[in-house]
């Protein structure tokens, strides 16, 4: 039961006395949660990245960037490539297989993929429409932000 993983560590974090019996809940608790929330709650399997890729389509993406073109018209920027920037990040479970998590009962709600003691790498970029790049940044966890290089 991976749940059971992530409350030994949310309480100790949050400096929090645990109401289970030796720090984490029995597969009895566990259980009578998911039929106490089942209204709201189910078990399902984690939506991968490359699924919601695969429903954008040529219509999505043109109405993206036609609605992106009236932004930059509107706020005078259209030929300031130098002034039009973008950060994104991506990350790298290490060890990490798809499985079974807690969401919303809700299908069309994704659920993110948290793992409870997995190595996590982060990366983030930023750039401009003209082709400067910030140095990336790498994340990885820590306990203080001695470990978050660029």
């Amino acid at each position: 039961m991976r749940v059971s993983r992530l409350y030994p560590e949310y309480y100790k974090k949050e400096n929090r006395k645990t109401p289970f019996k030796d720090g984490r809940p029995s597969e009895q608790w566990y259980n009578g949660f998911k039929n106490r929330k089942s209204h709201i709650i189910d078990t399902r399997s984690e939506t991968q990245l490359e699924l919601k890729r695969s429903k954008v389509n040529k219509e999505v993406t043109d109405r993206w960037y036609s609605n992106f073109r009236d932004i930059l018209v509107r706020i005078n920027c259209l030929d300031k490539a130098s002034r039009i920037w973008n950060a994104d990040e991506t990350g790298f479970n290490m060890g990490s297989n798809k499985t079974r998590v807690i969401g919303l009962a809700s299908r069309s709600v994704p659920v993110p993929h948290i793992t409870a003691g997995k190595q996590r790498l982060t990366v983030m970029f930023c750039g401009n429409a003209s082709g400067q790049l910030m140095p990336p940044f790498l994340f990885t966890q820590s306990q203080s932000q001695d470990h978050i290089t660029h």
